[in-house]
């Protein structure tokens, strides 16, 4: 008898304590929960992404901004992601006048850091276009 009740009163302190833990740790989790959701303001900044909003351009280098980064996808054409993200917007280089004498000529695209560019092969003028949105292209 005395087994039984001691049993009985161990299972009685264990759940009044499993409980109390509970009702002590939930506010916390709740605050937690709500500190990890995303914020509808930075969903909808995310959606407005546009090449104008990450990328400044200078002559003939755009220039990635912070929050975003340049990757290459072929030889002659770069893409602007948002880092963590996926890719906003792309360029392209292009030969706009081959060199005299040269048969094959080709614009390579050109990342250093945070920049794009062109790198000419046997062209007189590279251009960097947008492929993806509106802009002028930056001659090289």
């Amino acid at each position: 008898m005395f087994k039984t009740i001691f049993q009985s009163r161990w299972l009685s302190f264990l759940a009044l304590t499993l409980v109390a833990i509970s009702l002590l740790v939930a506010p916390y989790a709740l605050i937690h929960a709500q500190k990890s959701k995303p914020s509808k303001q930075a969903d909808s900044a995310k959606a407005g992404d546009t090449l104008e909003n990450a990328t400044t351009r200078s002559g003939k280098v755009v220039t990635v901004r912070p929050g975003f980064k340049a990757l290459k996808l072929s030889n002659n054409s770069a893409g602007v992601a948002r880092i963590g993200g996926g890719v906003i917007g792309r360029f392209e280089c292009s030969c706009g006048a081959v060199e005299p004498g040269k048969d094959d000529a080709e614009c390579f695209v050109q990342i250093q850091g945070n920049s794009i560019s062109c790198n000419p092969h046997d062209c007189q003028n590279c251009d960097l276009r947008v492929s993806a949105g509106a802009a002028p292209p930056i001659k090289k």
